[in-house]
């Protein structure tokens, strides 16, 4: 049954680094119904900010394309039970995701003794638009907010924090609303081997922190509020749109030089914090100053401010002023003195919006809908009948399909399903029988 349902895909992939000099073989799997838009090499695979291999491929039944993201090999000796465990629950939890600035997980599958989740493609990312458009202080409060009301929705389902985090997965569609790519796992395992940490560009002081300082030792010990974590990720990317670059951002990924370069930035490196640091780190800190009441953050704010590529208006400057004082809030060093996450919004920058107001009244209802709960289309129980005759759906068992899946999706949420007389539409008998004992099972 497993070798009808499945293609598999064997790819040579050239290590290219100081630590390997062969070839890897990388095994792709994915439905037999599921047609790839080129042949599967290792050029044709895309390595996104998790460093999984994905590729694209049309589904048929869907009639639109999707990404197939392959995450770990469930058997291998360096998976741990407690990984998978977790894994599976982000799985389960991001396939049921309802929000308009969230994008969530079409549906998963296991192939080959990994994980693999189907997700639409995206077409246009912030990231490009960042390296080729200008962006007014309306439009950066505009996408900012969706990014703060997705952030705040992902952190009500459990995932917190969402470091971290790419502007290349996050989604800018072509009517410039924000979809948060959600984050199935905060590490991941390829080929069995353990990637640890990615770009680290956007990571808040006390993520780094825990890098670098044994947690056992740590000076600190209080539970750390870690949706901190992405208010200070958010404010990253508000300044990467104001001035089109990454703002702290060192010679290479090491969390050192990464926290080395937000204390030169922002300051905020304490005396005690610093006495923590193993002797190589303390090497690399030696010069800084300590200041701990942030003076340089002011200066960097009004650099930020004064870039050539940020023009306010005149009838802006207070609007200008406000979105200085929220990044002054953001970029806090210490975690317990930054703006929470919900505060985020009743900032004045969000609340006093009263010089948009214009701009506001010119949105169409479907854009004001953007902060609000997404209601579910309805799905008539004739385009259920019409899904379980293309899956000819006609014998009970355990092991189900992607297609499957998806017609278990529409029954979840087609109203009124009791009142589904089957003898209306001509099936055949064991057709009619399953889809009572679909009907029975879904209303017990």
């Amino acid at each position: 049954m497993w070798a009808s349902r499945f293609k598999k895909y064997s790819v040579v992939q050239q290590q290219n680094n100081d630590n390997y000099d062969t070839d890897t073989n990388l095994a792709f799997t994915i439905p037999c119904e599921y047609i790839t838009q080129q042949d599967l090499t290792s050029a044709s695979l895309f390595h996104g900010g998790l460093d999984s291999p994905s590729i694209n491929a049309i589904d048929p039944i869907l009639k639109r394309p999707v990404h197939i993201t392959k995450y770990l090999c469930l058997k291998s000796k360096t998976s741990t039970q407690q990984y998978i465990n977790h894994l599976y629950e982000r799985i389960v939890i991001t396939s049921n995701l309802s929000h308009p600035n969230v994008r969530r997980i079409l549906s998963w599958y296991i192939a080959d003794a990994c994980l693999y989740s189907v997700t639409n493609v995206i077409h246009r990312t912030l990231r490009d638009a960042m390296q080729s458009e200008t962006f007014s202080l309306e439009r950066i409060y505009r996408l900012s907010l969706q990014i703060i009301h997705g952030t705040i929705y992902l952190q009500s389902k459990g995932l917190c924090p969402l470091t971290p985090w790419y502007t290349t997965n996050i989604e800018l569609t072509r009517d410039d609303h924000i979809h948060l790519c959600s984050p199935t796992i905060s590490t991941t395992k390829l080929n069995g081997g353990i990637v640890r940490h990615h770009h680290l560009w956007r990571h808040a002081p006390e993520s780094l922190i825990r890098m670098i300082i044994d947690q056992d030792t740590c000076v600190n010990s209080k539970t750390i509020d870690n949706s901190k974590e992405d208010v200070w990720s958010i404010g990253c990317i508000i300044v990467e749109m104001m001035i089109n670059t990454i703002l702290f951002r060192p010679q290479n990924d090491d969390p050192s030089l990464q926290l080395l370069c937000i204390v030169q930035y922002v300051g905020g490196l304490t005396l005690s914090l610093y006495e923590y640091f193993p002797l190589h780190v303390k090497k690399l800190f030696s010069k800084i100053k300590f200041d701990c009441h942030q003076q340089c953050l002011h200066r960097l704010l009004k650099q930020i401010f004064n870039h050539e590529r940020i023009n306010f208006h005149e009838h802006h400057l207070h609007k200008k002023e406000y979105l200085f004082d929220l990044l002054k809030e953001i970029f806090q060093f210490q975690y317990d003195k930054r703006i929470s996450l919900q505060s985020l919004i009743e900032h004045p920058f969000y609340s006093k919006n009263s010089l948009l107001k214009n701009s506001k009244t010119q949105m169409n209802s479907s854009k004001l809908l953007l902060l609000l709960p997404m209601n579910t289309s309805l799905i008539r129980i004739d385009d259920l009948i019409h899904l379980c005759i293309k899956l000819n759906l006609t014998h009970s068992r355990w092991v189900l399909t992607l297609k499957e899946r998806c017609l278990f999706e529409l029954i979840l949420h087609i109203k009124n399903l009791s009142r589904f007389k089957s003898y209306t539409y001509g099936l055949s008998q064991s057709l009619q029988l399953e889809i009572e004992k679909l009907i029975y099972f879904f209303n017990k």
